[in-house]
């Protein structure tokens, strides 16, 4: 006959393994059929914190532009700790990556956040050439001045709206442009 282990929940063995809030206590039984229980432990496991990071505007936007990040919209949280090193519960991002928080809650529990993408997207920086003709010319003359392709859209000084624009007036011409991310340069 050896000793027997048996925990309040119904596990034997002498140790164990507690993962959830309880009363836990050992009933031993000895060799010679005695039997003595433990006190009982009361165990408190507290909950790992879920921390949600709330993007305050797009994640994704032109380059001189920003998002706060916001790490615990209700308050419930004691201490922050961001992948770029920030220990605020707000963040100003400006840069392209990815941004996730590890946060503590009262009872000192971590929790980590998913990380969330942000890009931050280029201003364009059209140069104008010219595609027929000099910038100089005789009255009566013209030239096409050409913007680069690969944006979504343009307006010229002269009110077109197209990749090219034919002038025949004396001027200083200028383009706008706006890319697929819907920057403007």
């Amino acid at each position: 006959y050896q000793w027997t282990f048996l925990w309040s929940d119904g596990t034997i063995g002498r140790k164990k393994v507690v993962t959830s809030s309880g009363s836990y206590y050992l009933t031993v039984t000895g060799p010679n059929g005695c039997v003595n229980s433990s006190p009982v432990f009361i165990v408190t496991v507290h909950p790992q914190p879920v921390p949600v990071i709330k993007p305050e505007g797009p994640t994704s936007f032109c380059a001189g532009g920003r998002v706060i990040l916001d790490a615990d919209q209700a308050g419930a949280f004691t201490s922050y700790l961001w992948s770029n090193g920030a220990r605020t519960r707000k963040i100003t991002v400006t840069q392209t990556g990815s941004y996730s928080v590890t946060v503590a809650n009262s009872q000192g529990c971590l929790g980590t956040a998913p990380a969330v993408p942000v890009q931050v997207n280029p201003i364009p920086v059209p140069v104008i050439t010219t595609s027929s003709g000099n910038l100089t010319f005789c009255e009566g003359g013209s030239v096409t001045l050409e913007a680069p392709v690969g944006y979504s859209s343009y307006l010229w000084s002269n009110g077109a709206n197209t990749r090219t624009t034919t002038v025949d007036q004396a001027g200083i011409y200028t383009v706008t442009v706006v890319s697929n991310t819907g920057c403007q340069g």
